[in-house]
């Protein structure tokens, strides 16, 4: 099984809602990728067992996964035949939690390119989020909230690495959302 870090080109990370994603007033957006004419998204491709992606799609209500073209590992070695979980709707473009902000964030910061989580940074103030601290805060993932805190279930699943597939996740996780 492997995962590496990687850049998609044309593509950028954006917060966003669409119908059928189980957003809340708490949680009111999540990311996705979408088409950008300069810039990019940085990730974790995972290679993923055909066998896990009935699960893993479970996990992933109003996504659908993508073949994704312009994916490049950190040294340059372009990867084939990559998919991503992408928002299936039209999308409406909004700020997502702190919460899920810093987990990006902080997730990005720990396992990508520190010029990448510098511009996520930017973007995320630019959004209204601001001082994120990966030291100082705590941003844990939905599945480790206590009930009260989340009002839907695990969102995970294409985070982890399980062989065979290459899955990128959105430039960010290694643990469920």
């Amino acid at each position: 099984l492997s995962a590496q870090p990687a850049r998609v080109l044309g593509r950028c990370l954006r917060f966003a809602s669409a119908t059928g994603v189980p957003t809340s007033a708490t949680e009111p957006a999540f990311g996705t990728l979408a088409p950008c004419s300069e810039g990019c998204v940085h990730g974790i491709v995972h290679a993923v067992l055909l066998s896990q992606l009935p699960r893993l799609s479970a996990t992933e209500p109003g996504y659908q996964l993508v073949p994704i073209e312009n994916v490049f590992t950190y040294d340059g070695k372009r990867l084939d035949g990559v998919v991503a979980y992408m928002m299936r709707e039209r999308l409406q473009m909004q700020a997502p939690s702190r919460r899920y902000a810093g987990l990006v964030y902080c997730q990005a910061f720990a396992s990508l390119s520190v010029a990448y989580a510098e511009q996520l940074s930017c973007e995320l103030g630019q959004l209204g989020i601001h001082d994120l601290s990966c030291e100082d805060e705590s941003f844990l993932p939905l599945a480790v909230l206590p009930s009260s805190e989340s009002s839907y279930s695990i969102r995970a699943g294409h985070w982890q690495g399980f062989g065979s597939l290459q899955v990128l996740a959105l430039g960010m996780i290694s643990a469920s959302l």
